[in-house]
């Protein structure tokens, strides 16, 4: 038994996870809560840690292969220049799953963020701005950039209000 990585179409990621858990494979598709506002409405809906990504535990049948590549939502798995599938190894998913919450949800370090990362503001009052991340104030707020009137202005926020861009 091993680890194989599988490209799902985009937004499938849980269609495929949901399709192949009942194919009887085991599959990690690591995801956090993620904010929305729509219409005066806040919600947290999962999203993949991996957007197009999940891992599952190959058995190593060819037929196995084939339900893999078949199934509802899968683009198709990674594979060597040999065409043999690519094994992840098991200290990476030992890692992945290290992430895990009691809950079902991947933690994500909010310091993760270095000097010259794009960012996304996702809540607050410049919802939807795009910055530049400056540096760390302390554990929970960072010094941003941000473009406002044609100047570039730094912010101080809360790490938990922004994201990757």
């Amino acid at each position: 038994m091993q680890w194989l990585c599988f490209k799902t179409n985009p937004r499938q990621e849980f269609l495929a996870r949901d399709f192949l858990n009942a194919q009887g494979f085991k599959v990690i598709l690591p995801h956090y809560k993620r904010t929305i506002q729509h219409a005066r409405k806040t919600t947290e809906v999962p999203h993949p840690l991996f957007p197009t990504y999940g891992f599952l535990l190959y058995d190593g049948y060819v037929s196995s292969l084939n339900l893999i590549k078949y199934a509802k939502g899968i683009s198709y798995y990674l594979k060597k220049d040999n065409g043999n599938p690519g094994i992840v190894p098991q200290y990476i998913i030992d890692k992945i799953q290290s992430l895990k919450q009691k809950d079902g949800t991947y933690s994500i370090d909010s310091r993760c963020y270095k000097y010259g990362d794009r960012v996304k503001i996702i809540k607050g009052p410049l919802i939807g701005f795009n910055a530049i991340f400056k540096e760390r104030v302390d554990e929970l707020r960072a010094k941003l950039l941000v473009n406002l009137l044609g100047r570039i202005n730094i912010v101080n926020l809360d790490c938990q209000k922004i994201e990757h861009a």
